[in-house]
C-alpha cells in the first residue's frame, strides 16, 4: 500500500504531465495554423500599405505636373524662347513647397532645357519615346542618376496642349527618390525590400541572395515597376524556435512550481499560507483580489489582513490613475475633434468654391494647400508633442484660411523668439486661443482688427500671448473663467470650451504651474498660455 504523500505526488504529477502534453500540442498547432499565416497576412498588409503610399506620392506629383503643364498652353515651347520658359519654371520652383531636383521643358524635336542651365537631346530616352509613341499625357521614368549632383531622381514628364489640343511641347520635373527610399528603409531593417522593373532589373533598393518567401505587388502609377519584399526563411525559423524555447521554459517552470505545490498540499499545516500565495500570484498578473482564507494561526491572520489592506490601497491607486488617464485621453480626443468644426469647414469650402468660379489663378490652389497643411499638421499625426515651429506653421495655415473669409477685417502680427522654435511643444494649444480671438474679438468688432501673437521665453518657460481688442467685456465672467482654469478641469457649463480643453491638457502634461490665463484691461484682451521649455 502506498503512502498518502506518495499517492498525492504520483496522481498530481500524472495530471501535470498530461496538461503539459496538451499545452505542447496546442502550441505546435497554434504555430503552424495561426502564427505563421498571421505573419504572412501582416507582411502582405505591410506590402499593400507601402505600395499604396508610393502610388499616392506618384499620383500627387503627377497631377501637380499635369496641372502646371496646362499653364503653358499659350507659351511657345521652342529653343528660341527657352530663356523665357526657364524663367517661368524657376519662379514656380521657388514658390512651390515641393522640392524638385530641377524643372525643365522639352521641345517637339527632343531638345531639353533645365533650370540648372543645362540642355541636351532626349530623342533616344525611354520616357520621351513613350510620350511620343503613346496616348499618355504624363509619363514617369525609371530611376535616373542626376548629372549635376549624382542624386537618384525620377522624372515626371507631361504633355503641353494648345487650345486645339495639339501637343506643343513637354514639361519635365525631376523628383528625388528620398521619400520612397525612406519608406523602404522602415521595413528593410529585417526584410529584403527593393523595386524592380518589368525586365527584372533592380531600380531601387539592394537585393540579397538570401533565400526566403517572396512577395510582389505592382505599382499602378508606374506600370514599369513592381514592389518586391523577401522574408528570409531564418526569420520564420527564429520565430518557431523562440516559441518552442518559450514552451520549454514554461514547462520547466510549471514542473518546478508543481513540485513545490504538491509538497505544500501534502503538508496540511501550510494550506492556508499556500492559498494566500496563490492569491498573491494572481495579483502579480493584474488580478487584485482579497484573500478570503481564514486560519486559527495568529501569524497567518496578521499576514492575511496586511495583504488585504495592501490590495485595497493598490485598487484605490489604480482607480485614481485610470481616472486621470481617462481625463487626459478625453481632453486629447476633444482637442482632436475640436479642430474640425462644421461651420469652419463649410465656410472654407464655400469660399474656395466661390473663388474657383470667379478667378482662374493660383489663389484656389493656395487655399486648398493651406487647408491641406492645416489638416495634415493637425490630424494625420498621433504625436502629442511637436516642435514649436510645427505648431506655429499649423496656426499660420489656419489664419490663412480664415483670412479668406475675414480678409477685409482680419490681420495678424507675430513676435517670436526664434531661439525657441526647436523646443518641444504640446500641439493643438495655440490654434484654439487664436480661434477664440477671432470669434470673440474680430468677428464681434466687425472692423479691421489685428491679432497679435507674442512668443517669448520667461525663466524656464515658453509664454504665448494671443492679443486682440474689444469694446465691452464682462469682467466678472472673465474672473469666473480664470477661477475654473486654475482647477484644471473641463467645466460642465459653457465657459469657453477651447480654452479649458487646452488648459486641461497642459496641466495634465506638466502640472498646475502651467496652463492658460485671461487678462482684460484697457480694451485689450490677452489669452496667455505657459508651457515649460524642453528642447527636442
Amino acid at each position: 500500500m502506498k503512502k498518502f504523500f506518495q499517492l498525492i505526488v504520483e496522481q498530481i504529477t500524472v495530471l501535470i504531465i498530461c496538461a503539459i502534453l496538451c499545452i505542447s500540442t496546442i502550441s505546435i498547432f497554434t504555430i503552424t495554423q495561426r502564427i505563421l499565416p498571421q505573419i504572412h497576412h501582416l507582411v502582405q498588409d505591410q506590402v499593400n500599405t507601402q505600395v499604396s503610399d508610393i502610388n499616392l506620392w506618384f499620383q500627387f506629383n503627377r497631377e501637380i505636373i499635369r496641372q502646371y503643364a496646362n499653364t503653358f498652353r499659350d507659351e511657345s515651347l521652342t529653343e528660341e524662347n527657352h530663356l523665357h520658359i526657364l524663367e517661368l519654371l524657376r519662379e514656380y520652383q521657388q514658390d512651390t513647397n515641393i522640392r524638385y531636383e530641377s524643372l525643365g521643358f522639352i521641345t517637339l524635336e527632343g531638345e531639353k532645357f533645365l533650370t540648372d542651365d543645362s540642355d541636351f537631346t532626349v530623342n533616344d530616352r525611354a520616357y520621351f519615346l513613350e510620350l511620343t509613341n503613346t496616348n499618355k499625357d504624363v509619363v514617369i521614368s525609371d530611376v535616373i542618376t542626376s548629372k549635376s549632383n549624382q542624386e537618384k531622381i525620377v522624372l515626371i514628364v507631361a504633355k503641353v496642349f494648345d487650345e486645339n489640343q495639339q501637343v506643343i511641347g513637354y514639361i519635365s520635373a525631376a523628383l528625388r527618390t528620398d521619400y520612397i527610399e525612406n519608406l523602404m528603409m522602415n521595413i528593410a531593417k529585417e526584410f529584403n525590400v527593393y523595386i524592380a522593373n518589368l525586365e527584372g532589373d533592380v531600380v531601387m533598393g539592394n537585393p540579397t541572395d538570401v533565400q526566403g518567401i517572396h512577395f510582389e505587388k505592382d505599382i499602378n502609377t508606374n506600370p514599369n515597376w513592381k514592389y518586391v519584399l523577401e522574408i528570409p526563411y531564418s526569420y520564420y525559423m527564429n520565430t518557431i524556435l523562440e516559441t518552442v524555447l518559450l514552451i520549454s521554459v514554461v514547462t520547466v517552470v510549471i514542473l518546478l512550481v508543481a513540485q513545490y505545490i504538491i509538497r505544500q498540499i501534502a503538508y496540511g499545516l501550510v494550506i492556508p499560507l499556500k492559498n494566500l500565495e496563490n492569491v498573491m500570484a494572481n495579483a502579480k498578473d493584474g488580478e487584485l483580489l482579497k484573500s478570503e482564507e481564514h486560519s486559527h494561526i495568529q501569524e497567518f491572520e496578521t499576514l492575511n489582513a496586511s495583504y488585504n489592506a495592501m490590495v485595497d490601497e493598490i485598487n484605490h491607486l489604480i482607480t485614481e490613475v485610470k481616472e486621470k488617464e481617462h481625463e487626459r485621453s478625453e481632453a486629447d480626443n476633444r482637442a482632436l475633434y475640436s479642430q474640425i468644426k462644421p461651420h469652419f469647414l463649410y465656410n472654407t469650402l464655400e469660399t474656395i468654391q466661390a473663388m474657383a468660379f470667379d478667378h482662374d489663378d493660383e489663389d484656389v490652389e493656395n487655399a486648398i494647400h493651406d487647408l491641406a497643411v492645416f489638416f495634415r499638421t493637425g490630424l494625420s499625426d498621433n504625436r502629442q508633442m511637436v516642435s514649436l515651429d510645427e505648431e506655429i506653421m499649423h496656426v499660420r495655415s489656419y489664419l490663412k484660411i480664415q483670412k479668406l473669409r475675414y480678409h477685409a477685417i482680419l490681420n495678424d502680427e507675430w513676435e517670436i523668439d526664434h531661439d525657441l522654435l526647436q523646443n518641444q511643444f504640446l500641439k493643438f494649444t495655440i490654434q484654439p486661443l487664436v480661434e477664440n480671438a477671432i470669434y470673440h474679438g474680430v468677428k464681434v468688432l466687425n472692423q479691421p482688427s489685428t491679432i497679435q501673437v507674442h512668443i517669448y521665453a520667461q525663466d524656464e518657460t515658453i509664454v504665448v500671448d494671443v492679443i486682440n481688442c474689444y469694446e465691452t467685456i464682462d469682467e466678472n465672467h472673465i474672473a469666473k473663467i480664470n477661477e475654473e482654469l486654475k482647477k484644471g478641469v473641463l467645466p460642465e457649463e459653457n465657459l469657453g470650451y477651447g480654452l479649458f480643453n487646452v488648459n486641461a491638457r497642459i496641466q495634465h502634461q506638466y502640472g498646475n504651474r502651467f496652463g492658460v490665463q485671461l487678462i482684460a484691461e484697457n480694451h485689450v484682451f490677452t489669452s496667455r498660455m505657459i508651457q515649460p521649455k524642453s528642447v527636442i
